[in-house]
């Protein structure tokens, strides 16, 4: 995912406008309804660095799957694993 995140999604962030064409709306509202506060979130927000946000979050994803690995090597002493 982190590898498809750099391939399609431009460093720095999108702007409204860019967001919309991309989503071919003219309007965000039915897109982002489902956020608490988002008229809040356009208004404070005149980008939208979703490259930044999902490399964030894949990586953190990456991390924990990683130490679930690490948990559950048997070949490991338990003093290791913590």
């Amino acid at each position: 995912m982190l590898d498809l995140s750099k391939e399609h999604l431009k460093k720095g962030g999108y702007s409204i406008e860019e967001t919309k064409q991309s989503l071919r709306v003219s309007d965000l509202s039915p897109v982002l309804k489902d956020i608490p506060y988002f008229y809040e979130v356009l208004n404070q927000n005149k980008t939208f660095n979703l490259h930044e946000r999902a490399a964030h979050v894949f990586s953190e994803a990456s991390r924990v799957y990683k130490y679930k690995e690490v948990c559950n090597d048997d070949s490991l002493p338990e003093e290791d694993k913590i």
